[in-house]
């Protein structure tokens, strides 16, 4: 690697689904989940249908990238700023599912993973935005029931999609699924992610190590991709190693 290489300012993993584009995926399986995604945005894009009184719903289904996914389809479509949250946590309070939902907020999409806990009771309020495009809540300080609306996409992943009642996937305009990412789809994803962090590599050894090490969960994967860059880092260094795989495997 030239000197020009070891000088680029390195960026974090951190940031890389904020700026990954859809187009830019590496595809899963035979990369149909990723085509259907991109043929609805095209069909958003390129149509002049009238306003919806209810707003974009999406389901991802799969084992791995899913968040990546609804993130890259949202930007695709212009949104860049949703709320994310999972299911569970839209439980820490009673009223907290209206706040996710609140016209106040500051976002304009919404983001729920982990959706297999269909027995949650802030379902019924996440069915009637995406069927209706309005929930109902009462408002215990003035003695009334409102009728609050909700126009930003609803995105939602889940990786046990046969957990969800039929009653409630009928409603979700698109449902997409995502496959299972082949090895040699997952060393090009460490490779990807390499090269978005300016970062180099001493052999391909690298790229196999890490998805052997974290095989078959992608964020196992990335995980050991970040130790090891961390290792690397604190040793100066803009090239990761076999040895930087191996020391962070070490402490495991």
């Amino acid at each position: 690697m030239n000197k020009k290489q070891e000088d680029k300012i390195y960026c974090s993993l951190d940031y890389f689904d904020q700026d990954v584009s859809l187009w830019q995926l590496i595809p899963a399986g035979t990369g149909k989940g990723l085509k259907r995604l991109k043929f609805i945005v095209d069909s958003i894009l390129n149509s002049e249908e009238s306003q919806s009184v209810k707003p974009l719903s999406l389901m991802i289904t799969g084992k791995q990238g899913l968040r990546t996914h609804a993130r890259c389809f949202l930007r695709a479509l212009g949104y860049e700023n949703p709320y994310e949250m999972p299911l569970h946590l839209l439980e820490s309070s009673s009223g907290e599912i209206h706040n996710f939902f609140s016209p106040m907020r500051s976002c304009d999409s919404y983001i729920i993973s982990c959706m297999a806990d269909i027995h949650s009771p802030s379902i019924k309020t996440i069915y009637e935005a995406m069927a209706k495009g309005v929930y109902i809540q009462y408002d215990h300080n003035r003695n009334i029931t409102e009728i609050v609306p909700v126009f930003r996409p609803i995105i939602m992943t889940t990786h046990n999609p046969k957990n969800i009642a039929s009653y409630f996937t009928e409603k979700i305009d698109h449902v997409i699924e995502i496959e299972d990412y082949t090895k040699q789809q997952l060393e090009l994803i460490v490779l990807q992610r390499l090269k978005y962090c300016n970062l180099g590599y001493k052999e391909e050894k690298v790229m196999m190590l890490t998805v052997d090490y974290g095989y078959p969960k992608l964020h196992n994967i990335i995980r050991l991709l970040k130790d090891a860059i961390t290792v690397m880092l604190a040793a100066g260094r803009t090239i990761l190693s076999v040895d930087d795989i191996l020391t962070v495997m070490s402490y495991s």
